[in-house]
């Protein structure tokens, strides 16, 4: 493993707290990790109450051909019946193309409820270099970039693409994050 690959990063997170609190009285969060499901991360936000994960490994899906053809990931670890509190796209939304993230929106639409949050990473500038990055949570505000930058995002997302591609979704906060990066926050609108 060279130095760049195993150089960690700490990275201070003003919308983790709104994630990670938003949640109320409920009793059992259900939670979507589109990553690989690291300890740590599970021990954070499960730490005030108990927590249904799934774990959606959809970076080496998409790594390995996931175009938005095939019959999809979520329906094979999800049951129908489950409304997600969080769910966490981490980076892998740029890793997807325009076919495949509109066929994950439409998997994932009917699992969103009224008070779902999602948390993930947009690019800043399309044009620029943006390499893809591999996050977990260090602390209820604090982010850790692990495993350096073995990974170009080949695709990319804008707010305008996430928008568009997911419209039942609004985002409520963005925050200008490192690495060509903004952190959003998106909610479910509000239905006038």
């Amino acid at each position: 493993m060279s130095p760049q690959e195993s150089r960690s990063d700490f990275i201070a997170s003003t919308l983790l707290p709104t994630v990670l609190s938003h949640t109320g009285s409920r009793s059992v969060l259900r939670v979507l990790d589109l990553g690989v499901g690291i300890g740590q991360t599970i021990d954070i936000v499960s730490a005030e109450r108990p927590c249904q994960f799934f774990f959606a490994d959809i970076g080496r899906h998409v790594r390995s051909s996931y175009d938005g053809s095939g019959p999809g990931l979520l329906p094979f670890i999800v049951p129908n019946d489950v409304e997600f509190d969080i769910c966490f796209f981490w980076d892998y939304l740029n890793l997807m193309n325009d076919q495949a993230m509109r066929q994950f929106s439409s998997e994932i639409d009917g699992y969103l409820g009224e008070h779902t949050l999602v948390h993930g990473f947009l690019a800043v500038d399309q044009r620029l270099p943006m390499p893809y990055r591999q996050y977990k949570l260090f602390s209820n505000d604090t982010l850790e970039h692990i495993n350096g930058d073995r990974f170009v995002s080949r695709y990319p997302k804008s707010r305008r693409d996430f928008e568009v591609a997911f419209p039942r979704l609004q985002c409520e906060s963005v925050v200008l994050f490192p690495g060509n990066r903004q952190e959003i926050l998106a909610a479910v609108k509000v239905e006038s």
